[in-house]
């Protein structure tokens, strides 16, 4: 799309489907019985925007034209949506009447109120990603809402801070009422730098640090997070699960600023404010495919909760618990760490790099099954459930989803140990070191590795044999060595060793369980 020419030309912007697109607004009067026609598939509440810029003219001391005016939101072929075009579609009719000051092309956002008001419509960073779409359409002048206007300003601010490309040439301004508009292009605007940067609204709880995770909840914390490992915890109720949802937020590392800007225009389809900081999203054990995957309407995409933890955390709880269809929606997701979703209305390829937690109980009655009391030392069996009702409850974790978890452990009763105080620091610094040395010796976490290089040293000598004692899926020897790669940067060894394969695999025991049955 070629930069436009006119000075006076006026254009608006909207979502069609995840992507921004652009409108421009054309205007055309004649002498006939004074009126105003809107064209190019508008929705109902932009037909309605005619009654909005009548009552708002006079309010603002402007007098429309006494003509028939008829506005074009260009390229007619698409339909439109939303209450932002009133203000671009106001200012288009007012060069009719008033001339505006001369300069680049307008760009505008902002809902009319009936006396003449300019309120917020929101989507400031759809707005940033439609300017930095091609290098050519930089230099527009932007026209926002007040509230619109500083938030943009500190988006903008976010992604200098974070060395992110900024729209070149472009100067914002803001109204909050029409009649500012003269005054607002002739005192000039801003440039888009110097507003306070966008900070985290995270609210999640943080642990407790005088209930530390026991020796062996600690190492799978540790593991699950040095390699960013998919993992799912089983126990029986009260044996500290939740709990350990709060350590796993607070030892993960910072979002890429990439990724959280991705689930910044992600938030903007779901009326949410913006939040660059490390997302970690529960998830209900009533969740339904299309609330993790997202969907289109006839406002474009809306992101689902996949695409809202992107580059941070999904806590599934209650993961036994969830509907087959919810769980077997995360296949792709889990695997490929994106997914295409292709509806009706079009397809959308969504980015989900993300590390899911889940939590569960080992039957329905929350206690320790019998049959699985043997594999949990000092465990005894306190299940209610009549027999067999503890084995289908464990069926509901098909084959290909427990696959995709590289961690599937079995919870120990009595993990939580009061008055380790040092515990939180001593995770915390054990994880860094892994991180830094897998980063340095592998390219990668150990969740990122290829499956060429997974291969590579499942041929070594003394790796090869560890799997010949049964025939287990590739995508299990893959998740196995991918484990036992974090295993070896937190012991720091030059080479993949037996012992910490061998740990790899005892650490998939529920595996081996519902296997053998």
């Amino acid at each position: 799309m070629e930069h436009p020419k006119d000075s006076f030309s006026v254009h608006s912007c909207f979502r069609d489907g995840s992507r921004p697109a652009w409108i421009e607004v054309e205007v055309h009067a004649c002498f006939q019985i004074p009126g105003l026609q809107i064209l190019g598939l508008p929705a109902p509440e932009i037909r309605e925007a005619k009654e909005r810029i009548l009552a708002a003219f006079p309010a603002s001391g402007f007098e429309f034209p006494r003509k028939k005016v008829t506005i074009n939101l260009a390229p007619s072929s698409i339909p439109k949506w939303g209450t932002a075009h009133d203000l671009p579609i106001a200012l288009r009719i007012l060069t009719l009447v008033e001339p505006l000051p001369a300069g680049p092309p307008l760009l505008a956002r902002g809902e009319l109120g009936l006396d003449g008001s300019v309120k917020s419509t929101g989507s400031p960073a759809l707005l940033i990603e439609l300017l930095l779409l091609d290098p050519t359409l930089s230099g527009f002048r932007v026209i926002l809402a007040e509230e619109d206007h500083r938030e943009l300003m500190q988006l903008l601010d976010w992604r200098k801070e974070n060395g992110l490309p900024l729209p070149q040439n472009t100067v914002f301004f803001r109204i909050s009422h029409l009649s500012q508009i003269r005054e607002a292009l002739i005192g000039g605007g801003t440039p888009g730098v110097g507003a306070k940067a966008a900070r985290s609204r995270s609210d999640l709880f943080l642990p407790d640090p005088a209930l530390a995770p026991g020796p062996r909840l600690e190492r799978i914390l540790t593991l699950a997070s040095i390699g960013r490992h998919h993992t799912l915890l089983l126990g029986p109720k009260g044996i500290g699960k939740s709990e350990s949802l709060a350590w796993f937020k607070t030892l993960a590392g910072a979002p890429d600023p990439r990724d959280s800007w991705t689930r910044i225009v992600h938030q903007e389809s779901r009326n949410e404010p913006p939040d660059p900081g490390l997302p970690a999203r529960r998830v209900h054990s009533q969740v339904k495919p299309q609330h993790l995957l997202g969907s289109f309407g006839p406002k474009g995409y809306r992101a689902g909760e996949l695409a809202l933890a992107h580059g941070g955390l999904l806590f599934a709880d209650e993961f036994m618990e969830w509907s087959r269809d919810a769980k077997e929606s995360l296949r792709e997701p889990l695997e490929a760490r994106s997914f295409r979703l292709t509806r009706v209305q079009g397809s959308v390829d969504v980015p989900c790099d993300l590390q899911l937690v889940a939590t569960g109980n080992l039957c329905p009655c929350g206690g320790l099954p019998v049959e699985l009391s043997r594999l949990i030392p000092g465990g005894r069996g306190n299940c209610r459930c009549p027999h067999g009702v503890a084995r289908a409850y464990l069926s509901r974790l098909s084959g290909p989803i427990l696959d995709r978890i590289d961690l599937p452990v079995l919870l120990r009763l009595e993990t939580n140990i009061p008055g380790r105080l040092d515990a939180g620091n001593r995770i915390r610094e054990a994880v860094i070191r892994g991180r830094t040395f897998a980063l340095q010796h592998f390219g990668t976490l150990s969740s990122g590795l290829k499956p060429q290089d997974l291969e590579q040293e499942l041929h070594h000598p003394a790796i090869h044999p560890l799997f010949e004692s049964s025939s287990p899926s590739l995508r299990f020897r893959h998740k196995t060595v991918r484990v036992a790669k974090s295993i070896q940067a937190l012991e720091q060894t030059p080479r993949l060793e037996p012992h910490q394969v061998l740990e790899a695999l005892a650490l998939r025991e529920l595996d081996a369980h519902l296997e053998t049955g």
